[in-house]
């Protein structure tokens, strides 16, 4: 079967551990030309943990680190409340979650351009 162009492939991977000893999968995904991307996902729970990849701007190539962490589980679904990106042009950035509601019933207008 012929690769499509524009799919990411997955190259070998590891399981490794974190600073805090749990077993992680470390792949690495790879898209034609593009560089490739990492991903650290927590063995137990399938957490993506951390991504590092490299964003193409015009020129510039700049190293980007994504961390996840601060888990909870909302309808049954484990969602990171804290996100850090971290890249050398803009420092770091934090989001925090305090609180997430699910399950509201949105107007369609909120939807609209």
């Amino acid at each position: 079967m012929r690769e499509r162009s524009d799919s990411w492939s997955c190259l070998p991977h590891t399981v490794a551990h974190t600073n805090h000893s749990r077993p992680v999968h470390v792949v690495r995904l790879k898209k034609s030309e593009l560089p490739s991307r990492t991903y650290r996902i927590d063995a137990e729970h399938g957490d993506v943990l951390q991504v590092n990849l490299i964003e193409v701007q015009r020129y510039d190539r700049i190293p980007v680190t994504i961390t996840y962490s601060n888990f909870e589980e909302i309808d049954g679904v484990r969602t990171a409340m804290r996100v850090e990106t971290t890249n050398p042009a803009s420092g770091t950035v934090v989001l925090t979650f305090d609180e997430v509601e699910s399950g509201l019933e949105l107007e369609e207008q909120v939807f609209r351009l």
